[in-house]
């Protein structure tokens, strides 16, 4: 199979889907790691990975329509169900039935994300992109559940998680406004961020995160006000590798954190 149709099939057409995947994944394996750690993010992985090829493969299949693209779809579709079938069988067979639990809400999500959004070719929108993090973040909860963490302090994480994903979906979209529609619309990116500040204050004034974690939140404020307010219009490319170099340094500080003890 040709490069081309390794990236329209079998990868992920949204880039900012491999951070979605990647921080909540990697900030709960360096705090909470386990064996079967490794299996949820290896399950994780799947998860993320047969999204592109099931919607091309519904999407298909609703037209009543098979081309190539169907049967290389139908192929990757089996390959990630496989991977993800065996990690899943090798989560349940060392006994951790209470770290799936977070997963089955998050399932139903991204069920009705791919059904209701990728189908109609609405994958793009803020909604269906909010929903996609919800769902991811709660692969860092499962996470630290396998490593016997506590319910609330592993809810904790994945709130955490999200008081990172969630603002940035609302910010990226803002920054690719400036740059199409000369869209200086900030105050709900600023809000939004505000919002997931205070959510992060709140758990570390209640010992269910450590303080570094806020100020890992009020970093990611500050770089949403800096850039809406003073920064200039850039290239969607350039906006996604800042954003994954924000998201490493806000789940390293977030990790920092919980090993310190700060």
């Amino acid at each position: 199979m040709s490069g081309k149709i390794m990236r329209g099939v079998a990868l992920p057409a949204e880039h900012g889907a491999w951070s979605f995947w990647l921080e909540p994944v990697l900030l709960a394996l360096l705090i909470a790691p386990s064996g079967t750690g490794i299996f949820f993010a290896i399950l994780s992985l799947s998860s993320l990975l047969i999204r592109q090829p099931l919607k091309i493969l519904l999407i298909d299949i609703r037209k009543r329509k098979v081309y190539r693209r169907t049967q290389q779809g139908a192929f990757f579709v089996c390959l990630y169900a496989v991977i993800a079938t065996a990690a899943a069988v090798a989560i349940l067979q060392r006994g951790n039935y209470g770290a799936v639990l977070p997963l089955i809400p998050a399932y139903l999500v991204a069920a009705a994300v791919v059904w209701r959004y990728d189908v109609d070719g609405n994958s793009r929108a803020w909604l269906p992109e909010v929903l996609a993090a919800t769902a991811m973040s709660a692969f860092a909860v499962s996470i630290c559940l396998a490593a016997s963490w506590k319910w609330d302090q592993a809810a904790a994480v994945g709130a955490i998680v999200l008081a990172r994903t969630i603002p940035a979906v609302i910010y990226v979209r803002a920054r690719l406004r400036q740059r199409k529609f000369a869209d200086n619309a900030y105050l709900l990116p600023i809000a939004v961020q505000t919002f997931a500040l205070c959510a992060v204050l709140l758990l570390a004034r209640l010992s269910l995160a450590p303080l570094l974690s806020a100020i890992a939140a009020l970093f990611l404020l500050a770089r949403v006000i800096y850039y809406l307010r003073f920064g200039r219009p850039v290239e969607a490319k350039t906006v996604g590798f800042q954003e994954v170099t924000v998201g490493l340094v806000y789940v390293a500080l977030v990790a920092a954190g919980y090993t310190l003890s700060i």
